[in-house]
């Protein structure tokens, strides 16, 4: 295996194995019939991600440095994004459509689908496996309005940084050589310090509404996601390790909502 193989799919591994006691606590609380469905979308969700993994490794062992084809992998990707999603509309406040939430999350999915579109060339692979990221971004912003987790100026600052950084990629597209990667790493040291911004939020003392515990996790988890598929070499393990720092971090934040006295 070669160092760049093993630089791709180690962090992967570590993922998975965090992945298996978080699946297996999470597991228990779906037993508990008073806890409802959220623990079982994200134990859902938590068993899709593992096998996303699991494919990504072993694809990367026996296939290494080849583009992963159209198969399972993205097929329990989605799964993740709409069992997270499903387990978002359980707690979820206010039903009413956010227009506001809706335009900003067709907008910026529609620009990162168009930059995977130009980066990969896969028009029908990208759109298909790119729309349910509207769905999850609306109800996140949704939730995140809805229990006030993040203030209004840092929705709008959030929104701003979001939508600069996919027109940074964009225009990045019109760049190469030494040019080129000079300003990627400009993009990524914003994409970074939103990331840490993100993480930050994850231990804020919030105000006891129900579900604001998850939601910034949730975005930091996300986030990550969305880094990894605008990355490679060490960015990209960058981006995954960040994602096996989310996970427990999930998974405290699912214990406060479920058993808000018993936080030890």
């Amino acid at each position: 295996m070669s160092a760049f193989t093993a630089m791709d799919i180690i962090p992967v591994i570590l993922q998975i194995v965090v992945l298996i006691p978080v699946i297996r606590q999470s597991g228990k609380w779906m037993e508990d019939e008073n806890n409802g469905l959220l623990p079982v979308f994200f134990t859902f969700a938590m068993e899709a991600f593992l096998l996303c993994n699991v494919y990504y490794v072993i694809h990367g062992i026996l296939r290494p440095g080849s583009r992963l084809p159209f198969a399972a992998d993205e097929i329990a990707e989605c799964a993740l994004i709409f069992m997270l999603a499903a387990g978002m509309e359980t707690i979820r406040k206010e039903k009413k459509l956010n227009i506001s939430a809706l335009v900003f999350s067709v907008v910026f999915t529609g620009l990162n689908m168009a930059l995977w579109i130009i980066w990969s060339g896969e028009w029908m692979q990208d759109i298909i496996f790119g729309l349910p990221y509207i769905y999850i971004l609306y109800l996140l912003i949704c939730g995140i309005s809805d229990t006030g987790c993040f203030e209004s100026k840092e929705r709008k600052m959030s929104a701003v940084v979001l939508i600069v950084i996919e027109l940074l990629w964009l225009l990045s597209t019109r760049f190469s050589g030494s040019f080129l990667t000079a300003f990627s790493w400009v993009i990524y040291v914003f994409m970074y310090l939103y990331e840490g911004w993100l993480f930050g939020k994850c231990f804020a003392k919030g105000k006891g509404e129900k579900g604001e515990k998850l939601y910034p996790p949730l975005a930091f988890f996300l986030w990550a996601i969305l880094i990894s598929f605008s990355s490679d070499g060490i960015f990209y393990a960058v981006s995954q390790i960040i994602i096996v720092l989310a996970l427990p971090l999930m998974l405290h934040a699912l214990k406060k909502e479920l058993y808000p006295d018993d936080l030890c």
